[in-house]
């Protein structure tokens, strides 16, 4: 459940303006960039590549040499990392470069060789790319296509240095390997030719397609339903320019719920800054309304669904207890209508409505509607053990709720963040059904608010132990510094050395 609430603490939405902002720290990132590309290389890992090299080519003293490499696919990828580089390009705000110098590629490949009309080769081949250099320059475009990414990312420039190109075969009798290989270093400037070739006028349009017509989204299973994050750029990523030089993203993140086609409604985000802490290699930065979305989710998941007995109440000094005979002089309606000595169940779930969350002065601050059921067992022996499948069970009271609450969120340590709940108070309510229509609303919330503030000492120490951070090692995170500022929240992600 407390990695479900974290997880969920990153999906939020809007319309037309950012829901939340992240901020890539250029310099950071080049630092742990082992961390971040390390994983990519181990998913990209027997990838097909979409490259189809095809050769016809004169060469002196040998005579005509058709080569052709087709259906390529990546088997190992070793960078040096002291120059692998992700910055920033000629100062521009749109662009970004990706350099690798002195990589080395082993790709699995189909390849035919043949010179003077005689076919050499015609196999699966294994070769090396030895000492490769690449560099490629990303430009980021603005879209107006809906099903788009939000922004159209084009490949203005290529350029790849290849020192060696050695092909590894089994099956290679007459010439032998070593004059094949001789005659690739002739074909080599030719091969990178065409590759550079292709990946601007394939995959660069490829890619720009791919981003107009193909959401990024992931569907998640939460509580009862399946929900599709749908994820959206409000603008193309762009760099900034400082003290520190960072990539800014802002982005739009709707929730929808594929089951039963319920939408997350939309809430004021407010003004988002572009940065808080300079020091973390990324930071997110989100406005309160992420809480509204974090409660519309478990509400209408079905996960926000708590039901106390006195059992709950064991351990808290209290002058009531949740029997019609312990709630007979403040809510007298129980006894006269159900008898002694029944138990009495406390509901409270999810109501979906909007709620109204903020970030002032470092705290969550607000309200929120849920619904509240008073269940009398009129069967005394069967409480408290039969509360899910309760049939002498009857909702003698149910009322609409407001909470009032505010909630300090902190880090308890690099690996763990806590919560203290400091204020919880039933604000309104407002009976809806039920048996007994008669119970005075003011009784019932002056006996849940005791209720609240027996269990808020209790409540507060399960939340202080701290909740685990699911991602902790995950592309070499080692924390989430969270942040509170004044209408926002920022959660930097601190990095292993």
């Amino acid at each position: 459940m407390n990695i479900i609430l974290f997880a969920v603490l990153l999906f939020v939405r809007a319309d037309h303006i950012p829901e939340f902002k992240a901020a890539l720290d250029f310099n950071q990132l080049n630092s742990f960039k082992q961390h971040v590309l390390k994983p990519i290389i181990g998913l990209i890992q027997g990838a097909h590549l979409p490259l189809d090299i095809q050769l016809n080519q004169s060469i002196p003293l040998i005579g005509q040499v058709e080569l052709d490499i087709n259906e390529v696919y990546l088997q190992e990828l070793t960078l040096n990392w002291d120059d692998t580089f992700i910055m920033p390009y000629q100062n521009r705000e749109d662009s970004i470069i990706l350099q690798m110098r002195s990589a080395n590629i082993t790709v699995e490949a189909y390849a035919r060789l043949a010179f003077g009309g005689w076919s050499m080769l015609n196999t699966g081949t294994v070769f090396k790319l030895q000492n490769l250099d690449f560099s490629l320059v990303i430009q980021f475009d603005p879209t107006t296509s809906k099903r788009s990414w939000g922004f159209k990312p084009i490949i203005k420039y290529v350029d790849i240095a290849l020192s060696r190109m050695q092909f590894i075969m089994d099956n290679i009798i007459i010439p032998p390997q070593a004059g094949i290989n001789a005659l690739i270093d002739l074909l080599t400037p030719m091969i990178v030719k065409q590759t550079k070739k292709m990946i601007l006028q394939v995959a660069s349009p490829a890619l720009g397609l791919l981003s107009q017509n193909q959401r990024l989204q992931l569907a998640q299973q939460f509580g009862d339903y399946m929900y599709q994050f749908q994820i959206t750029f409000t603008q193309p990523p762009s760099v900034i320019y400082g003290e520190t030089t960072f990539m800014s993203l802002q982005l739009d993140i709707q929730i929808e719920n594929v089951d039963t086609g319920n939408g997350c409604p939309i809430f004021d985000t407010g003004s988002l800054p572009n940065r808080v802490n300079s020091h973390q290699a990324l930071e997110l930065i989100v406005g309160g309304n992420i809480i509204d979305q974090l409660l519309w989710l478990l509400i209408d998941s079905n996960m926000l669904d708590l039901t106390i007995d006195n059992s709950s109440l064991e351990n808290i000094d209290l002058p009531i207890s949740l029997t019609t005979n312990g709630m007979k002089l403040i809510i007298p309606d129980f006894y006269e209508a159900y008898g002694a000595d029944k138990g009495i169940y406390i509901r409270m779930y999810g109501k979906t409505a909007e709620q109204q969350m903020y970030i002032r002065s470092g705290r969550l601050l607000g309200a929120m509607t849920v619904m509240l059921d008073f269940i009398v067992d009129t069967d005394s022996s069967n409480y408290p053990k039969n509360k899910s499948s309760c049939e002498s069970c009857v909702i003698a009271y149910t009322a609409e709720v407001q909470l009032g609450l505010m909630i300090t969120l902190y880090n308890k340590s690099p690996e763990l963040f806590a919560a203290s709940v400091m204020l919880v108070k039933i604000i309104d309510i407002d009976q809806t059904s039920g048996e007994l229509l008669t119970v005075q609303q003011l009784s019932i919330m002056q006996t849940l608010n005791s209720l609240v503030g027996a269990l808020l000492p209790t409540i507060n120490q399960d939340l202080n132990k701290g909740i685990e951070n699911p991602f902790v090692g995950f592309f070499g995170l080692k924390e989430i510094d969270i942040t509170m500022g004044d209408s926002f929240m920022s959660l930097g992600v601190v990095l292993n050395d």
